[in-house]
């Protein structure tokens, strides 16, 4: 077969089951090569040139037809597998790899597939890189279930950490979104970035299905179990069969008891989870078997203590990011991951967006982050030395894929060093031990070392960053037979040296001094090292050799570097060739010199194949130290992450949440609220806190708010799901007080999401979450609302609306709704729900200064209805032409005026500039609330003293004159622009 009709055959079959985004990498001597077919101006593989340009290569046309189709070539060196690859499946490819066999009998040979969630090295620099298998299936209505059901079960695998997790569902088949919450939480929660579907209904539902799951991803797979063209269709369709679901797992797991092993993680009870992550296991493992080697057993999300989160909560929450934004503000879980390990990092951001609704678990972690709280100084060094610590979870996986380098290895041993030194600081103090549990930690960390420390010549391991070295790491006197090997090249490469400068010498005689060397070693991949040296060089050597005396056969001495013994080399330089191998330099031969050269490069060559052998048996050996291991991620993870809680607290000034299980129904009560991203998003605005109770025994189950855009209800009603979900994960949350009973669910309906949901209208997706609120929601519900029923007109919305109210009212659960509504003030049916309150957040008209007041703050009653009036009365219709004029001159001279500005000693954000009082030119910085005010940390009530809002530019007069009457304000949005307003 030639290599063309091979090459085509296999990119053929691979795209048919891997899909069309599907790349070959053919290994043809030393270089991979991928061919592209290209017929009527166009490739046949259309990603060809995609390829190209991802990875910056030349595509080379090789004059050749296949088929009726010119032959296109792009190829790069071998050595550059590892860099290319993980470029590709980074981009969503996957890529399938043919080497070269050293066996006689075969060519080439499929060495492993790459896709986005099977490679190790993908460049994309996530702490995980889950895949995702979801089996669905849906019911038929029969007699006794008119509505048709849903069941999908679904499975994800890190294969940077081996954490797998299953979980499966059934909920009444309804065309719409809500349908499908289960499977767009856990899709958020690993955020996947391959996902293979198998499916028993129609093309047309499962792309509804991952539509309204929210499901976007470079790589899925789709499988059709009826559908015998798809390649993975038999595989599928075995896993439906019990026998091959034993035989599955009993490969990958050292199972004793196979019906314990099923009834303890809980396979026996949901089957088709269970046939999802065979399948699964299935997939990985024929793209690379040992990314399933050792894999851990699958963890059951259960639903148990777990917080619900209904209605895409954690998306219209900003729990998670939504990828409209990117940095440390786009969501909730990115601003506070704070953790300094990356096993840190991974289990912060798994508690947030699985917050539990256990009292007794919240309490002990809301006590042990008071704890390091309040002695944060000694922790603070900790947190610092934390920073240090490497990625053991993921370097388990590399030492069962035995792919660490020996620079990991001397990682490994710097960070269980840090660790045994945070254990010793810390092994006096009672708290944290009680907390974290790991007593044997030190013994743990020390057979760790121990192992490292008597094989390892852990300095040179750690300028090794690849598992290809030829520099042995060994300490000798271990392994005999690597020990001789190392001799016999060293030594080879000694006499090299020596006899470099013997020879050396001769041209320095000539030139009166020495620069730099004069003969160099240099060594290719085809020859090994040998003495070069350049044309004019040469002549001189040459020149000088003449003038010596006749051959005396002197021995020349020189120092072992294997062992610093003496040594003796008898060498004739007369017998020296000079053989051209570049433009300018000339190859030092003779028979002693080759003989050299050819010890070296095989005994070179022995030395690496002896070193690896020796290597792989060393990184097997380290796989037996698993429970070790374990424990000092469990150690490292739960101190990074109660450290880091107790940072937040500090550092944004967050308050202790308390809980209170005396309650009938779960309620809050909160002092100060704040949004804890917005308020450090506004630099010239001081975040207004807000005071906020619900379902508590003050008559206010329930909140209908009130005001007009912009002042603030979205952001009030965000804040409310948030605190409860941060105090729900154990974090302290941004309020100056916080109480309340842990809730069971939060359902959200909050605008923005609706252009998620295609073919659907915003009235049908309204619907579609308030039928999920009003069926779940019960006295231990939170719900939260943003203009419910703005997809519609308005008696029908009121209708609807009130309607909602009345029932989230009857059932006893905590809601608030932000509205329009005024009309409903007046209805009795209203009137008449003892625990619904009516808020709005004030806006006013200040005649004085001719703009909007936005106040912000949270009052009593639904406030005016005629917020468009209030506007109009700031607007006096002035001529289009000068405002837009005027506005284009202010914005020109401020640019201008700003770039000769310096940043005040307090906030490098605020610039010093003209007085803000009277215009003249400003040389103080004034603090509008005073700095005697703030705390020990800085903390004026909600924000801190320096926030750029609190500093004002002054002359002296006017900075005496505040000063004087010890005034205190702060700056308010207004239709005009930021007002100052004094400060109660």
């Amino acid at each position: 077969m030639g290599i063309h009709e091979q090459f085509y055959d296999i990119e053929t079959k691979a795209r048919k089951k891997y899909g069309e985004k599907t790349l070959v990498f053919l290994q043809c001597g030393s270089f991979f090569e991928t061919y592209g077919y290209k017929k009527d101006g166009q490739f046949l593989n259309k990603y060809y040139t995609e390829y190209s340009r991802i990875c910056d290569f030349c595509m080379k046309e090789k004059n050749i037809k296949y088929k009726g189709t010119d032959v296109w070539m792009i190829g790069f060196p071998d050595y550059c597998l590892e860099k290319y690859v993980p470029k590709m499946t980074s981009e969503g490819f996957t890529i399938v790899i043919w080497v070269q066999a050293d066996d006689p009998t075969k060519i080439r040979f499929e060495k492993c597939i790459c896709s986005p969630g099977t490679d190790f090295d993908n460049i994309t620099k996530n702490i995980t890189n889950y895949s995702m298998c979801m089996w669905i299936k849906k019911t038929k209505s029969t007699l006794l279930n008119k509505t048709p059901e849903l069941i999908c079960g679904m499975s994800a695998i890190d294969i940077l950490t081996g954490d797998t997790h299953i979980f499966e569902y059934r909920e009444k088949y309804f065309h719409n979104p809500t349908t499908f919450d289960e499977i767009e939480r856990f899709y958020s929660s690993y955020n996947p970035s391959e996902i293979l579907v198998i499916y028993e209904t129609s093309d047309e539902e499962i792309r509804d299905i991952l539509q309204f799951s929210q499901i976007e991803c470079d790589k899925i797979h789709m499988i059709r179990l009826d559908d015998v063209n798809n390649s993975h269709q038999p595989i599928a369709k075995k896993c439906e069969n019990q026998t091959y679901i034993k035989e599955q797992l009993h490969q990958f797991y050292d199972i004793q008891e196979y019906h314990v092993f099923c009834q303890t993680h809980r396979l026996d009870e949901y089957q088709l989870a269970t046939q999802a992550f065979c399948f699964h296991l299935n997939f990985i493992y024929g793209c690379n078997p040992n990314l399933v080697k050792k894999i851990k057993k699958p963890l059951f999300d259960n639903k148990g203590d777990r917080l619900i989160l209904g209605n895409h909560s954690l998306k219209q929450l900003n729990i998670i990011s939504n990828q409209q934004h990117r940095g440390v503000l786009s969501s909730i879980s990115n601003f506070l991951n704070k953790c300094n390990t990356p096993m840190g990092k991974r289990k912060l951001h798994n508690t947030l967006i699985n917050p539990t609704s256990n009292s007794e678990d919240l309490q002990k972690q809301y006590a042990i982050t008071q704890y390091v709280r309040d002695n944060y100084e000694t922790f603070e060094n900790i947190r610092n030395e934390l920073k240090t610590i490497g990625d053991f979870e993921r370097l388990y996986r590399k030492l069962i894929l035995q792919r660490v380098a020996p620079a990991e290895l001397s990682q490994f041993h710097n960070s269980l060093n840090i660790i045994l030194k945070i254990y010793t600081t810390l092994k006096s103090d009672e708290r944290i031990n009680e907390h974290i549990k790991c007593p044997n930690l030190s013994t743990k960390c020390g057979e760790l070392m121990k192992i490292l420390d008597d094989n390892i010549l852990l300095t040179a391991a750690s300028k090794i960053g690849t598992v290809k070295f030829d520099v042995n790491i060994f300490k000798r006197g271990i392994f005999a037979e690597l020990d001789d090997f190392e001799k016999e090249y060293e030594e080879s490469k000694d006499e090299l040296e020596c006899l470099r400068l013997y020879l050396e010498r001769f041209i320095v005689k000539y030139k009166g001094k020495k620069t730099n060397q004069m003969i160099k070693i240099h060594e290719t991949d085809k020859n090994g090292l040998f003495l070069s040296i350049t044309g004019n060089r040469a002549k001189i050597l040459k020149e000088t050799l003449k003038k010596e005396e006749t051959y005396q056969g002197k021995p020349i001495k020189y120092t072992s570097t294997y062992n610093n013994e003496e040594r003796e080399l008898v060498f004739n330089p007369h017998n020296v060739q000079y053989i051209k191998h570049t433009k300018s330099n000339f190859r030092l031969d003779s028979v002693q010199l080759n003989t050299i050269y050819h010890s070296i490069f095989h005994e070179k060559e022995s030395l690496k194949e002896e070193l690896t052998e020796v290597y792989k048996k060393f990184i097997i050996s380290l796989q037996e130290y698993s429970e070790q291991i374990e424990t000092i991620v469990k150690y490292v993870t739960e101190l990074d992450m109660v450290t880091t809680k107790a940072y937040l607290a500090k550092k944004f000034n967050y308050c202790m949440p308390v809980i209170d299980d005396s309650a009938k129904q779960s309620f809050l009560r909160a002092k100060d609220m704040r949004h804890i991203l917005i308020e450090n998003l506004q630099e010239d605005e001081t975040y207004v806190p807000n005071d906020i109770e619900l379902g508590i025994d003050t008559n206010q189950n329930g909140i209908l708010l009130y005001g007009t855009n912009a002042v603030g209800k979205s952001s009030l009603i965000r804040s409310i799901g948030i605190c409860v979900i941060m105090a729900q994960a154990g974090l302290f949350v941004p309020c100056s007080e916080f109480i309340y009973k842990p809730y069971k669910s939060i359902f959200t309906r909050i605008l923005g999401n609706d252009n998620l949901f295609k073919g659907l209208s915003t009235f049908a997706v309204e619907m579609s979450e308030l039928r999920t609120i009003l069926n779940n929601a019960t006295k231990n519900s939170l719900v939260l609302g943003d203009e419910l029923c703005s997809g519609t007109e308005t008696t029908s919305a009121m209708s609807i609306f009130m309607a909602g109210v009345i029932q989230l009212h009857n059932r006893e659960a905590s809601f608030i709704f932000a509205t329009h509504f005024h009309e409903i003030t007046h209805e009795n049916r209203l009137k008449n729900l003892a625990n619904l309150s009516l808020k709005h957040m004030a806006v006013y008209y200040d005649a004085e200064t001719d703009c909007l007041i936005y106040d912000r703050k949270l009052q009593d009653g639904p406030g005016i209805s005629m917020y468009g009036l209030e506007v109009c009365k700031s607007l006096h219709l002035p001529d289009d032409f000068l405002e837009l004029a005027n506005n284009i001159r202010k914005e020109r001279d401020n640019d201008k005026s700003v770039l000769s500005r310096h940043p005040t000693s307090y906030n490098r954000k605020k610039l010093k500039g003209d007085c803000e009082q009277c215009g003249e030119e400003a040389v103080d910085a004034h603090h509008l609330v005073p700095q005697k005010l703030a705390n020990k940390d800085g903390f004026i009530g909600t924000f801190h003293k320096n926030h750029k809002a609190n500093i004002m530019n002054l002359c002296k007069s006017c900075h005496n004159k505040e000063t004087k009457n010890d005034t205190k304000k702060r700056r308010t949005k207004t239709t005009k622009g930021m007002q100052l307003l004094e400060r109660e």
